[in-house]
C-alpha cells in the first residue's frame, strides 16, 4: 500500500481537472460567494475501502459532518453548471480522506483484519473553517499540492 503523506491528506469537494486561466478567475469567484457560509464541526469517524471489502483498491476514515459538507458541494455544483465551468461528476459525493492506495492483493487478509479493528473508531473532531482551490502536480514521488486560491468560512461559536 502507498499511504498519503500527512501533509497532502484532503478532503475533496469537487475534481475539476485541468483549466484555463480565465476558467480559474470564474472559479475563484464562485468560491467567494461561500464567505458567507458559517464553520462547522465535523468527525473523522470508521474505516472504510473504495470500490469495496472484496477488491479494496483505497483505503480510508469517513467524515461525518450532518450535510455540510454536502451542501458547501451541492452549492458549488450548481454554480459550475450555471457557469458552464465542466468538473467530474462520476461518483456520489462521500466525504473521506484517503489514506493510502492499495497497489496489490499481497497482504489483503491485514487490511480486512484493520478494517475489522477500526471499521467503527473515532478519530477526533475538527473545523471546517476554509476552502481551498488545489493544483495537483503529479510526480515520480507522489502528488504535489500547491494553494491557488481559499475562502474562510465565517467563524461561529456554536459549531
Amino acid at each position: 500500500m502507498k499511504t498519503v503523506e500527512p501533509e497532502n491528506l484532503h478532503l475533496t469537494l469537487l475534481f475539476i481537472g485541468e483549466k484555463r486561466e480565465d476558467d480559474l478567475k470564474t472559479i475563484e469567484e464562485i468560491m467567494n460567494s461561500l464567505k458567507g457560509q458559517n464553520s462547522f464541526s465535523a468527525s473523522a469517524r470508521g474505516v472504510g475501502f473504495f470500490p469495496n471489502l472484496d477488491r479494496p483498491r483505497v483505503i480510508w476514515i469517513g467524515i461525518e459532518d450532518h450535510g455540510n459538507l454536502s451542501e458547501i458541494r451541492k452549492q458549488l455544483v450548481n454554480s459550475f453548471k450555471e457557469r458552464k465551468i465542466t468538473f467530474d461528476d462520476r461518483n456520489e459525493f462521500s466525504p473521506h480522506l484517503t489514506l493510502g492506495r492499495i497497489r496489490s492483493p499481497r497482504g489483503i487478509e491485514n487490511i480486512k483484519r484493520i478494517w475489522e479493528e477500526r471499521k467503527h473508531e473515532d478519530f477526533g473532531n475538527f473545523k471546517v473553517d476554509k476552502v481551498m482551490l488545489f493544483k495537483s502536480i503529479l510526480t515520480p514521488r507522489g502528488p504535489i499540492y500547491e494553494e491557488l486560491h481559499s475562502v474562510g468560512l465565517k467563524e461561529t461559536s456554536l459549531s
